[in-house]
């Protein structure tokens, strides 16, 4: 089944099959995730996300990318009052808690299901269960079923590499590959948690095309959609 990701269409397929997949879920659920909404996400807004020393080995040849930061607000008055204080300490506690339940939650369930078939010798030590994705604490280092790989830490932020293979020692160009980028601070101004999920997603190759957002389209929406549901399944689990 290993072989099922390794050529462009079958890993294009895949993913669209996931998305689809979760955006039935999120139709249904449609009143859990209305209080999601895109922001404007690019260079010309955040320069040093798009700087990022993993695009010079995994983009190498410059190809266009697809970028969305999808965001979720929560009410201090809904928020777990312990991730409120910790996070007014500087704590990573309002980070972890995202990252938990955005992974560990019901909106990554389908596609976890999916990665298991990929399941070997090489990547059995990465975190797989659903309790041990609920419990992880998202450290540099971390590998998450055979798919991502946690690649910096802040008490604000955790980004990672998501891609088919993310076990070769040296970073290079793949098919299918994403940057992203984590993020649950407060507002005190606002007198919210905000939870984003910001991704850049491209193919590194030197044959991909130059055509400018690659994954647009049908399936950027559904990328959307399950960028939706992966948030506020993260920020549900923030909540009281």
């Amino acid at each position: 089944m290993q072989r099922l990701f390794r050529t462009r269409p079958r890993l294009v397929f895949a993913a669209t099959a996931v998305a689809g997949t979760s955006c039935t879920a999120a139709a249904a659920l449609y009143l859990r995730i209305r209080d999601c909404r895109f922001e404007p996400f690019g260079p010309e807004t955040d320069r040093v996300f798009f700087a990022h020393s993993l695009f010079k080995q995994t983009n190498p040849f410059n190809k266009p990318m697809s970028a969305d930061s999808c965001v979720r607000e929560v009410p201090f008055e809904r928020l777990d009052q312990e991730l409120l204080e910790d996070a007014r300490a500087g704590g990573t506690k309002l980070i972890e808690r995202f990252s938990q339940g955005l992974w560990g939650g019901s909106g990554y369930a389908i596609q976890r299901r999916i990665m298991e078939f990929t399941k070997n010798d090489e990547n059995k030590e990465d975190v797989w269960s659903k309790e041990d994705l609920l419990a992880c604490k998202y450290s540099p280092g971390t590998y998450l079923t055979n798919h991502f790989l946690v690649l910096s830490k802040t008490p604000t932020s955790i980004m990672l590499r998501g891609c088919f293979d993310p076990h070769h020692s040296t970073p290079r160009p793949v098919n299918v590959d994403n940057l992203i980028d984590l993020q649950a601070y407060i507002d005190q101004e606002k007198r919210a948690a905000v939870f984003k999920l910001r991704a850049a997603t491209f193919d590194g190759t030197e044959e991909a095309s130059e055509k400018e957002d690659p994954f647009g389209g049908v399936g950027g929406w559904l990328h959307r959609q399950y960028s939706s549901l992966l948030v506020e399944s993260g920020a549900q689990n923030c909540m009281m």
